[in-house]
């Protein structure tokens, strides 16, 4: 099984450089507590990270479960971007995967890239959103039966907002603005991620394909 891992990131490795694809400046905290700073390419949808030091620094590629998260400024986007290493699955058999933090805080917002939704023609990215409350990772568009109950006998303004807002939770920028605002009154003084602008959301987000 290891032996077919190897040879898988291997041949990405050898893929991404094939395809000339852009490398961007930042850093990747490892699970042993080490932090390596210079050039990414992070691949949420094989669960890898391309790193190097330089521009002709030999690659280094760290599968997900070697990771716990990984930073970089995407200068095409001109964005800051966090990805996070979840381990999923039990004790017989578990697997980590990347996600792409988009809201930070008490309730996170994540998001997966599909590798198999990619429009060719369009050049659009399809995403799968997902809701993280402590270790619960929950689909996004389970949120309003499974998280915010819990959210409510926590928060007693947040109802009030949700119907002063008309924010039916039906898609994800009136979740996002439920998720945000609950974060800012659990703590105040906001610790959400001001990654990609207020409350880290990605600018271009609401402009991509979303898979719900």
């Amino acid at each position: 099984m290891k032996r077919i891992l190897f040879i898988w990131i291997i041949l990405l490795s050898a893929l991404a450089l094939r395809a000339g694809t852009t490398w961007n400046e930042g850093s990747v905290v490892l699970k042993t507590g080490e932090v390596l700073s210079g050039f990414l390419q992070i691949k949420p949808e094989y669960d890898i990270v391309l790193f190097k030091t330089s521009n002709n620094e030999q690659i280094e590629v760290f599968p997900a479960h070697k990771i716990c998260s990984a930073f970089v400024h995407d200068t095409f986007l001109n964005i800051n971007r966090k990805f996070t290493s979840i381990k999923q699955g039990n004790d017989v058999f578990s697997t980590s995967r990347l996600y792409e933090v988009v809201l930070q805080g008490e309730v996170s917002v994540l998001r997966r890239h599909l590798i198999d939704r990619y429009d060719e023609q369009k050049g659009s990215v399809s995403y799968a959103y997902f809701v993280l409350d402590n270790e619960n990772l929950v689909n996004l568009k389970e949120f309003k039966n499974k998280i915010y109950p819990k959210l409510l006998q926590s928060e007693r303004k947040l109802s009030k907002y949700v119907q002063e807002q008309n924010l039916g939770m039906r898609d994800l920028s009136s979740t996002i603005k439920v998720i945000r605002f609950y974060n800012k009154q659990r703590y105040h003084n906001p610790t959400v991620s001001e990654l990609n602008g207020e409350g880290g959301f990605p600018n271009l987000v609401l402009e991509m394909k979303v898979s719900r």
